[in-house]
């Protein structure tokens, strides 16, 4: 086989058609492709074994740069609900910010991990998704998941009864839940290779556990 022979084939097992795609693929540069073809002598089983191998080396870092991709982070939180919907990030209708727009368009596109934090940054809530969308997912948390319950003073929902002291009358107390979109102030996403899935939502739920601690966290290997 000579190394024209050669590049052809890579280029068809490889799925590109130009000297500067397969150079990209194989971490060369389009020169280098151009003079080997160039090269008279017929191909050796060595250059061949060459070949593979950074191919091979070449597929590992591409996964590894495409495993995990930042989508979005700290992105401010605009509650945001008409009667009889639920609870969304920000506005998606007709009066939408086109930057809010571009975004979800991105989230319903991906699959992978969300994070919800409060007005101080610190993590409320660590999500995934394998099946749904980013975007259908996040909000099925944003608006059921309760992330906090403290115990206040169970004060009349209606204030026109007679206000009593409290030295006079003591009130009871009463469990007040708080759900993820009543506490949430910013959110991240990001897509993430499936098969990584449950792997990073573990490290990421570990790392914040001590933040995490007062939320309903689940079962590592249920979806959210």
């Amino acid at each position: 086989m000579n190394t024209k022979t050669l590049v052809k084939s890579l280029k068809l097992a490889l799925g590109v058609e130009k000297n500067r795609q397969l150079a990209n693929v194989l971490g060369y540069n389009a020169t280098r492709i151009t003079q080997f073809i160039g090269q008279p002598e017929q191909v050796t089983g060595e250059t061949v074994g060459s070949l593979v191998l950074k191919v091979q080396e070449q597929a590992k870092k591409s996964a590894l740069r495409n495993a995990i991709k930042p989508i979005v982070e700290y992105c401010p939180i605009d509650d945001f609900a008409t009667p009889g919907e639920q609870w969304r990030v920000f506005e998606t209708g007709d009066g939408a910010y086109k930057y809010h727009q571009g975004l979800r368009a991105e989230l319903e596109q991906a699959i992978g991990l969300y994070i919800f934090y409060d007005a101080q940054g610190q993590a409320l809530y660590v999500g995934k998704t394998k099946k749904a969308n980013l975007w259908e997912r996040m909000h099925h948390s944003f608006n059921n998941k309760e992330v906090s319950a403290i115990k206040l003073t169970n004060h009349p929902e209606l204030y026109d009864k007679t206000f009593v002291p409290a030295y006079r009358k003591r009130r009871p107390m009463k469990t007040k839940h708080f759900m993820l979109h009543e506490m949430a102030h910013y959110f991240a996403a990001y897509k993430v290779e499936e098969e990584l899935i449950d792997v990073a939502e573990g490290l990421l739920i570990a790392a914040l556990f001590n933040n995490l601690g007062n939320s309903r966290l689940e079962s590592l290997s249920g979806e959210r």
